[in-house]
């Protein structure tokens, strides 16, 4: 019995046409490709009965709701009951099942069709769906079928209306015809149609400010609405408690009331995320947002709220609570009220848009404080706008819009601003954001050319700094100096803005822009835990894994985050987890699966593999940015490993500072991959996936594969161990020098006399010694294109062996001898020996003085010698390795 179409309700919406369908058939007969399918079950209970959807699914098309149970792409069992299943075979009409579970308890159906409907608002996302279903719970369950049409008709129909991306809802009846459902779908049709079509709420706007809150928190709004009549008495509030109606779908007055306000603030409260009214009106405002294409909601964070929903926790609020000493709620509260009344931008707001428009992250000036001590900052930012009202200045109070993704903003801003103040002080460096801020300006400082003008700012007395903040000289801004140093700073960074005047106290970095010494770190890991066996083509930790205890019910072990250019490792890493435990539970997201940030945030490991499509989207960057959250919460354990694919773009800048678990273009995966290559003459390994969900065959170069090897066992190390014993975590953006100090035995703390300058004073200069380079015993012709382990400028590569000589852009020519000099040490060494050399007079040559119209051809020359050198000694290397290794015996890399 195939399906037969008896009407058709069109909805007109703000965002287009959509269709609710009554239908005929058996939806196991289905032919038309839907993107959900719907059925409904008493909890737990998936048994294939004859005469229900369940039963003939599993049938006609062999899907068993029992099986897609087990592994579920996402749960709201606990707040929506329903849950979605993962990508069904292709071959079906479906692309993926939605259970909605309906309590034994009676009189609770409208409530359960409601909670359905707020399912679908994570399950569409962003995409416009289509979803076929029956009329849910009327089988076996007992509901009246006219009652139950009824409401899911009125349901989709505002929904749809709301801003919910439904394209298209079949409502399929197990029969012929049925003229009494047949005559009431006629019926709604009339009053839908007449409805729709009609401007958002029906009327011109009668509120400016709708406040949602929960009865309990009813003394802050008190507080609010004094605070916003004090700067407007005229100001129309809307304040009181509106009851849903639990006998109706859909809260038709509530949404009215809301669309017909200008704004809408929402009190942020435990008690407010824990009640489903407020979450709804909560949801309805972010429609607003998206349907009339302007800023809309407003949150205020007034008490702390330990559990918020992952949605919610993406939208940037006004924090109002008092955080530390000094900090008056009324005047918090006056501060949010006016950002709401004045807002900084007029633009729409998508709260869930991760990259957004480029330009609005462009600042002349990032002023990076602590808000434990936000009164210099404010000091600052008013003297800079009363000296020049045409700067744009970024200042997080007033620059991370309410609505919008702070972390996001934050990172971007720092990545594209012109200068950067630091006001450092001990509660500076104790905050986690405001050190990944100093280590982002850091970075952009170090890299060759830098861009930006970094000017770190003592505020409060310090005695010691830790070492790795301590290479940029800090100007003395304590006390009464902080005046003074503001006059001398609006006026020294307004002329390098206009002339790129050099400003005195400003030295160039003595540290280079580079990730050696953290590769190294990579590289000493992997060889201190890890084999290569070279006989099965298969890398091996060196202590043998525990035992992984299988995951309750619904409850996610691995989350992997990938685009679909990196879908091969993806797919290699379900193939590893595979072989190693069958009965992990993992959840693979990408850009054809939409609703999956409760994975992210449940999962209890979380890969995420970021390549230039990943970075490129805006879904992936909301999935990494959730991720690195949850990772900042996550301070005594590794919770989420990040892998690096090769090509990825300069910019964002933060994206090259994460603490990487896996970089594929280190030089140590090259290396190996050479030697498996050597081994068997093929440059690639076929892996076979068989897992739902991401099934099929996949080539993979031997290094690639290793790596992800590596990166998967270190999943199941953390999975497999039974005590919560504290690991380091690497901060969530890495300190570029920080590694390198370590190498060279620097302390952990320095004299903060030591790097800090007098700016008035006549030594406007301090001595901040080199750190020496730490020299990579890698293989000197595999060159990593990827930022993670590059150095900056790079000054020679090597092509088919000849020698291809490199100019360097912006350097002076003594420069460019000078740089020469340290990398013919290998030369010299040869000179010291007596051994004879072809190279030996342009070694002698580089320690002459020689006439400056030269420099330029003689640096060639010394980039010529050095090539021959390294080809000479790589060829010999290479010719060691793989005397040591052969096919019977497992390399240890140790």
């Amino acid at each position: 019995m195939s399906i037969r179409i008896e009407d058709t309700i069109t909805v007109h919406t703000p965002l287009g046409e959509y269709q609710i369908q009554l239908c005929y058939g058996d939806i196991s007969k289905q032919e038309e490709k839907m993107d959900i399918v719907m059925v409904s079950a008493f909890p737990g209970d998936y048994a294939a009965v004859g005469g229900t959807l369940i039963g003939a699914l599993k049938k006609n098309l062999g899907i068993s709701v029992l099986n897609l149970s087990r592994d579920k792409l996402m749960d709201f069992t606990n707040t929506f009951s329903c849950w979605m299943s993962k990508d069904l075979d292709s071959n079906l009409p479906f692309k993926k099942l939605l259970c909605f579970e309906r309590s034994r308890a009676k009189g609770c159906m409208i409530d359960q069709i409601r909670d359905m409907f707020r399912a679908l608002v994570p399950a569409c996302g962003s995409q416009e769906t289509t979803l076929i279903t029956s009329l849910l719970g009327t089988g076996n369950q007992g509901f009246s079928e006219s009652k139950v049409l009824s409401c899911m008709v009125e349901a989709a129909a505002n929904w749809m209306q709301a801003g919910l991306p439904l394209k298209c809802i079949k409502i399929v009846i197990y029969g012929d015809n049925d003229s009494n459902l047949n005559s009431l779908f006629s019926s709604m049709k009339k009053k839908i149609t007449s409805k729709t079509g009609k401007k958002v709420g029906g009327k011109e706007l009668t509120y400016d400010i709708y406040i949602t809150y929960e009865q309990r928190d009813q003394n802050w709004v008190s507080m609010v609405t004094k605070a916003l009549h004090a700067r407007d008495k005229n100001l129309k509030l809307y304040t009181e408690i509106q009851k849903f109606d639990e006998e109706k779908i859909w809260q038709d007055n509530v949404f009215k009331t809301m669309s017909c306000s200008r704004k809408v603030i929402a009190i942020l409260t435990p008690s407010f995320v824990n009640n489903k009214d407020c979450l709804d009106q909560f949801n309805m405002a972010m429609c607003c947002n998206r349907l009339k294409n302007s800023q809309v909601l407003f949150p205020f964070l007034l008490s702390s709220v330990e559990s918020m929903p992952v949605y919610m926790q993406l939208v940037q609020y006004f924090d109002c609570r008092v955080r530390k000493e000094g900090d008056v709620i009324d005047i918090k509260i006056d501060t949010a009220c006016s950002l709401v009344m004045n807002p900084t931008s007029s633009n729409p707001v998508n709260p869930l848009d991760a990259n957004g428009d480029a330009e609005k992250f462009n600042y002349d000036v990032f002023i990076s404080y602590s808000h434990r001590q936000p009164k210099q900052a404010e000091k600052l930012l008013h003297d800079m706008t009363v000296a020049n009202s045409d700067l744009k200045i970024f200042f997080d109070r007033s620059e991370l819009t309410m609505g919008s993704m702070w972390q996001t903003s934050l990172y971007e801003s720092l990545d594209n601003a012109e200068c950067i103040i630091a006001l450092v002080s001990p509660a500076y460096f104790s905050s986690t954001v405001c050190q990944e801020e100093y280590n982002i300006a850091l970075a952009r400082h170090l890299a060759y050319p830098s861009g930006v003008l970094f000017i770190p700012v003592l505020v409060e007395p310090m005695e010691t700094i830790p070492s790795h903040f301590s290479r940029i000289p800090i100007i003395d801004g304590v006390g009464e100096k902080f005046e003074k140093v503001i006059i001398c700073l609006i006026k020294d960074v307004s002329e390098w803005r206009s002339n790129q005047t050099k400003i005195p106290y400003i030295q160039n970095p003595v540290d280079r822009y580079s990730f050696q010494s953290i590769e190294d770190e990579r590289k000493m890991m992997i060889q201190n835990h890890y084999n290569l066996d070279l006989k099965m083509k298969n890398f091996v930790p060196l202590k043998k894994l525990d035992t992984i205890k299988p995951s309750p019910k619904g409850e996610i072990d691995v989350a992997i985050s990938f685009a679909r250019d990196t879908i091969a490792f993806a797919g290699t890493l379900n193939d590893i987890f595979g072989k190693e435990n069958e009965k992990l539970q993992i959840s693979f997201l990408n850009e054809n699966t939409q609703g999956n940030l409760k994975d992210l945030d449940s999962a209890k490991q979380v890969i995420i593999i970021l390549s230039k499509e990943y970075i490129q989207s805006t879904h992936h960057m909301q999935e990494l940015h959730l991720a690195l959250c949850r990772q900042r919460e996550s301070k005594n354990k590794v919770v989420v490993r990040i892998f690096a694919e090769e090509g990825l773009p300069e910019k964002p800048m933060f994206i090259h500072l994460l603490p990487f678990d896996t970089v594929v273009t280190d030089k140590i995966w090259k290396k190996y991959h050479k030697m498996s290559v050597n081994e068997c003459d093929m440059r690639h390994k076929t892996v076979m996936s068989h897992k739902q969900g991401m099934m099929g065959s996949f080539m993979i170069l031997y290094g690639t594969y290793y790596a992800l090897q590596k990166t998967a066992f270190e999943v199941m190390k953390s999975l497999s161990s039974t005590k919560e014993k504290s690991v380091h975590v690497p901060p969530i953006i890495c300190n570029m020098v920080e590694a390198k100090l370590k190498d060279n035995k620097y302390p952990p703390t320095v004299k903060m006399s030591e790097c800090m300058i007098d700016i008035f004073s006549d030594n406007q200069k301090i001595q901040i010694p080199p750190v020496k380079e730490k020299e990579s015993t890698t293989e000197p012709d595999d060159v990593s294109d990827s930022p993670n382990s590059k150095s900056m400028p790079n000054i020679v590569k090597k092509t088919d062996q000849k020698a291809t000589v490199v100019k360097w852009a912006d350097e002076e020519s003594t420069k460019l001898q000078k740089a020469a000099e340290i990398q013919i040490s290998s030369v010299k060494g040869k000179e010291n020996t007596g051994e004879p050399s072809e190279d030996m007079h342009v070694v002698k040559w580089a320690d002459e003085h020689q006439e400056e119209n030269t420099n330029l051809q003689k640096t060639a020359e010394i980039q010529a010698a050095i090539i021959r050198t390294l080809d000479k000694e790589m060829n010999e290397k290479d010719s060691s390795d793989h005397k040591t290794v052969t096919k019977s015996s497992s390399c240890s890399l140790l």
